[in-house]
């Protein structure tokens, strides 16, 4: 697509796709191109928010007695309750998804940050095919771009410019860099030396944590090089520089610290409100219809109803139906699954592992079709899986969905009264 605002998403990553083995491994040679350069953006890949960002990182002498400026970012660029909304592209092939959810996946399994399916959030990242590999940093409001284009489909690659959306700058841009590297000025690109400044602690927090020579988020020892056969950046020890496989120890420590991740962490499970009136499935909201009152396109109304048009409902349906639910007249469709694996992800606990996807395109397998019982006496469980999530300790990770709908399991239960 020519823009993000083109681009037609497609079905959010599924559980499947987050067990993806990646066919082709990352780039890992020095002395070929990094891709992050491939954007022709500031320090490669970066994308601005807006002209003071702009300003700021390109003139950092007219900010010096700024004193607003704190952390990796301000603290509304970090993203609320450790989700970030996305939407990612129906260009992807089915290996490129998979590269990306293994990249996804990394966040989820080593820190609290979780990528969710966007919904109805107002502030969510596009993963698109735009101009090579970009992102801003952090949450900059709104509908907001993370461009992987062919080049950039490396599971290190995707980990480094989602981090940038998480929060975080590159790491030779920190003040104290010169104890660790020295630049090779003379070797890099007329007109690219913008790119290797750095930054005093009110432009960048450090977090308090020591410099990282094996930081996804540094620059490679050949960036920007005039001459490929000689360095740009040398680490002073001589180690390497520039990896793009994964994480490093501290990567995953500053991620959990500008998170939070210590502060104890319950997955908040949305379930459907009850439909107050011209629904069709029996008083509960369906898996992407509900009643004509809340019928209506989650999306751009008109860009719904513009691919509606043009056969996008049946083509791709997996994001089509519960994101423009008008505009593909499935308003009265019944609960359903959206998904032909849904019924094998539910038996293998995905329900609960997994509720960002799950409980929206797999309602009927999770047992989501009809409210919990409002009758409090009533100590019963409504999932067939209950005692297994809660032996798994569910009751206690996931209590908004489990103490609804497996009370007899969680023991939360009221005692009746006396008669």
């Amino acid at each position: 697509p020519a823009s993000m605002l083109e681009d037609l998403p497609g079905a959010p990553l599924s559980p499947t796709e987050f067990t993806y083995v990646p066919v082709k491994d990352d780039p890992i040679n020095p002395d070929l191109k990094d891709p992050i350069e491939l954007a022709g953006a500031f320090q490669g890949d970066i994308v601005f928010a807006d002209l003071t960002e702009l300003t700021q990182m390109t003139q950092p002498q007219l900010f010096r007695e700024d004193k607003h400026r704190n952390a990796v970012i301000q603290p509304n660029r970090i993203w609320p309750n450790k989700e970030i909304p996305y939407v990612i592209s129906s260009s992807y092939t089915n290996d490129e998804r998979g590269t990306i959810a293994v990249a996804i996946n990394n966040f989820h399994m080593k820190t609290c940050i979780n990528f969710v399916p966007r919904t109805t959030q107002k502030d969510y990242i596009h993963i698109y095919k735009g101009q090579g590999c970009s992102s801003s940093v952090g949450r900059v409001g709104g509908h907001q771009s993370v461009s992987l284009s062919d080049g950039c489909i490396y599971v290190g690659i995707v980990m480094h410019e989602l981090m940038h959306a998480a929060g975080f700058w590159h790491e030779q841009s920190r003040f104290d860099r010169d104890n660790y590297i020295r630049i090779i000025w003379g070797n890099i690109r007329d007109g690219m030396e913008f790119n290797f400044q750095k930054y005093d602690w009110k432009t960048i927090s450090h977090l308090d944590m020591k410099y990282d020579l094996g930081s996804i988020m540094h620059y490679g020892k050949k960036s920007f090089a005039k001459d490929r056969s000689r360095n740009t950046i040398e680490a002073i020890t001589g180690v390497e520089i520039g990896q793009r496989r994964a994480f490093s120890r501290r990567d995953v420590e500053k991620l959990k610290k500008l998170y939070k991740c210590h502060e104890t962490v319950y997955i908040k499970v949305t379930t459907p409100k009850p439909v107050t009136g011209g629904g069709s499935s029996g008083g509960y909201g369906s898996g992407y219809g509900g009643g004509s009152s809340r019928c209506h396109d989650t999306y751009d109304q008109s860009k719904c109803t513009a691919w509606a048009a043009s056969g996008q409902c049946k083509v791709n349906p997996d994001w089509m139906l519960p994101n423009c639910k008008k505009s593909c007249n499935t308003c009265k469709t019944k609960c359903t699954n959206l998904n032909a694996n849904c019924e094998y992800w539910a038996n293998s606990r995905q329900c609960t592992e997994n509720t960002a996807y799950m409980h929206l395109y797999c309602m009927k397998s999770c047992g989501l079709c009809h409210a919990p019982s409002d009758d409090t006496n009533e100590c019963v469980d409504q999932n067939q899986y209950c005692s297994e999530w809660a032996a798994s300790g569910n009751c206690h990770t996931k209590t908004d969905y489990m103490l609804a709908y497996c009370k007899q399991s969680c023991t939360h239960c009221v005692p009746k009264p006396p008669m």
